[in-house]
């Protein structure tokens, strides 16, 4: 993999990992802990997508073991992991998807972050 790219997955996910702790700190005390757990899977979830979004170019376009085919399933399997996830979530009680989305979306916030600090450079 790449030097740019993995020095990149780091970062990002030091990011995530800092804005998980807040997100936690302060849902412990708004909410309660269920909720802040959700969304740290949430973070979580985002975070394993990230990766295996990454490692799946790595392997088609960089390492050539693999065709565009295997992009294209790889973002099934993780669109239909997160779907699932947020089902189960649901069905155990509706406002942990919101919970999820949220924790998931915060996920945008450290690429975000990652990316206006590299535009500096």
């Amino acid at each position: 993999m790449n030097l740019n790219i993995k020095r990149m997955l780091k970062v990002v996910t030091l990011y995530d990992a800092i804005i998980a702790a807040i997100v936690s700190v302060i849902l412990l005390f708004a909410a309660n802990y269920k909720i802040s757990l959700i969304v740290i899977i949430g973070i979580f979830s985002a975070i394993f997508n990230f990766y295996l979004s990454n490692l799946t170019a790595d392997f088609v376009f960089v390492k050539k073991m693999g065709n565009t085919s295997l992009i294209f399933l790889s973002s099934i399997f993780r669109v239909i992991l997160v779907f699932f996830i947020g089902i189960i979530l649901y069905k155990i009680y509706k406002y942990y998807l919101i919970a999820y989305l949220g924790g998931y979306s915060a996920h945008f916030i450290a690429l975000i972050i990652y990316g206006s600090l590299v535009n500096k450079r």
